[in-house]
């Protein structure tokens, strides 16, 4: 994207968006320095996969796993039990639901995430992520249960 950037200014263009997978279980863009890199810039950083198809909304649990055909499917339940307990535990302490937690967690690190709203409940359960920020010690409570992750999980 730097480099992309850096030859777009020489034609005085300038790269307004960089939408990049990011979430709890793949932190690697902010690990590596890539939302800095966009902030730095003026470039808007959209998360995509916010939620991790459901697996940080609480629609999916150990008892009842996604699809093997979803995004994340090789992340094992079990695996990401930590971060959706820590959802959990952020979310009733303010009333919020896991996927506001969630989502206001992208928010907090520069993040404007993007979702997929099927019913009224998912709209609900997003909108609460408006309004409020997540304290330093809850982010940090996040970090260690998160994931950095490399790339993409696929099936």
């Amino acid at each position: 994207m730097i480099k992309l950037a850096n030859e777009l200014d020489k034609y005085r263009t300038p790269i307004a968006l960089n939408q990049c997978e990011y979430i709890l279980l793949r932190r690697y863009p902010e690990t590596h320095g890539l939302i800095q890199a966009c902030q730095e810039r003026g470039i808007i950083f959209q998360s995509y996969s916010s939620l991790g198809v459901g697996r940080l909304s609480g629609k999916y649990t150990t008892e009842n796993p996604p699809p093997r055909t979803y995004r994340f499917a090789a992340y094992d339940m079990k695996d990401i039990e930590p971060v959706q307990e820590a959802l959990q535990h952020i979310g009733r302490a303010r009333s919020k639901s896991m996927a506001a937690v969630a989502l206001n967690y992208n928010m907090c690190k520069g993040a404007v995430p993007t979702v997929a709203l099927k019913s009224p409940q998912q709209a609900e359960s997003k909108v609460e992520a408006l309004g409020w920020r997540l304290t330093e010690n809850e982010v940090m409570t996040l970090h260690r249960v998160s994931l950095e992750g490399k790339a993409t999980v696929l099936w």
